[in-house]
This record gives C-alpha cells, structure tokens and sequence, in this order.
C-alpha cells in the first residue's frame, strides 16, 4: 500500500496575524488525505481475510 503525504504549509505572515489552527480548506485535504488511507487499508485487509476459509482454515482459491 502507498500512501500519499499531506503537506500544509504556513507563511510567517500568517502566523504572526493569529493565524493558528486550520482553514476549512486545509482541514479538508487532510480528512480527504486520511479517508483514503483508510479505504485502501480496509480494502486490503478485506482481500488477505478472503483468502482464507473462515470454516476451514484453509487457502480459498
């Protein structure tokens, strides 16, 4: 699985101005970012589970 980095980057300026926290904009790319990660996650998981017989125990085909 790969996963993709987020990056929010701050000016100085916006710092300094009381800029603290995350814009609406930013925390969006981030839920966007981590929903994704844990589809691709979850998929994966769900596909090494298949491979194997809950019943049985042995390797499905």
């Amino acid at each position: 699985m790969t996963l993709k980095a987020v990056r929010i980057d701050k000016s100085l300026q916006r710092l300094f101005g009381g800029g603290i926290g995350l814009s609406l904009e930013e925390g969006k790319t981030i839920v966007t970012a981590l929903q994704s990660a844990v589809v691709a996650h979850g998929t994966e998981t769900h596909s090494l589970f298949r491979r194997v017989c809950l019943d049985c125990r042995r390797r499905s085909r």
